[in-house]
């Protein structure tokens, strides 16, 4: 196995090495990120031969700065998604492997509440499902910050509306805790809930909530939208 692990790795190095056509320009960063692989490489394979050890460390050190310039590229402030979506193509990875301040770029997106952001992420396939580094999953942080524009979204992108926390709370518990009635700056779209429940959310499912800071008696859904007299056209 020992004897077979450098040949795999310069064969990956040779399908994901530069293309002759590439977005990606090496600077300072790579030039770092290129030593330190070499001399990883160098400590851990001390018999490859020269082109051999260039190769893989050339190719580790793209992958690694495609990592750092792809999150950069999203999250400035004039995000660039047309360079971001060319140097994807060029990652090795999945776009889910690249992450911002250790979180998912999804979960980053809805924290930072950039629409147009999470429009891209999802046009690039980034997994609707995916979960923060604490077990959160996505659609429950929009929910909790009242992202009513980016929920419908995940959900319609394939985001599970019957996920629960490690509190045992669903996405609709945190809908229901993050929304205040009479706080016209905080009104979910009509849809919502019918949305929730077009894509399995059984109404009539009782799940944990925080009432004054503590927890309280749960309510179904179905309860909770009729205590608040909501207008939800099409729930049951």
């Amino acid at each position: 196995m020992r004897k077979l692990l450098p040949s795999l790795l310069l064969l990956i190095a040779s399908l994901f090495h530069c293309p002759a056509q590439s977005a990606f320009q090496p600077d300072r960063q790579y030039t770092n990120e290129l030593n330190n692989a070499r001399a990883r490489l160098q400590s851990q394979q001390p018999k490859l031969a020269t082109n051999e050890l260039n190769l893989l460390a050339a190719t580790l050190a793209r992958s690694n700065r495609l990592g750092q310039i792809i999150p950069e590229l999203l999250f400035s402030a004039t995000p660039d998604f047309t360079n971001a979506a060319a140097l994807l193509k060029e990652f090795p990875g999945k776009i889910d492997d690249l992450q911002r301040h250790g979180q998912p770029l999804l979960y980053a997106a809805v924290n930072e509440n950039k629409p147009d952001l999470l429009d891209f992420l999802l046009e690039q396939k980034a997994n609707p499902n995916a979960a923060t580094s604490f077990g959160e999953p996505v659609l429950m942080q929009a929910m909790q910050y009242g992202r009513w524009d980016m929920a419908p979204k995940l959900i319609l992108a394939g985001a599970s509306v019957t996920c629960t926390n490690s509190s045992g709370q669903s996405p609709a518990s945190k809908f229901f805790e993050s929304w205040y009635p009479g706080n016209t700056g905080n009104t979910p779209p009509t849809r919502l809930v019918p949305l929730m429940l077009e894509r399995g959310l059984d109404p009539f499912v009782a799940g944990p909530r925080l009432v004054a800071g503590r927890r309280d008696n749960p309510a179904s859904i179905l309860e909770e939208c009729l205590s608040r007299e909501t207008d939800y056209r099409g729930a049951p």
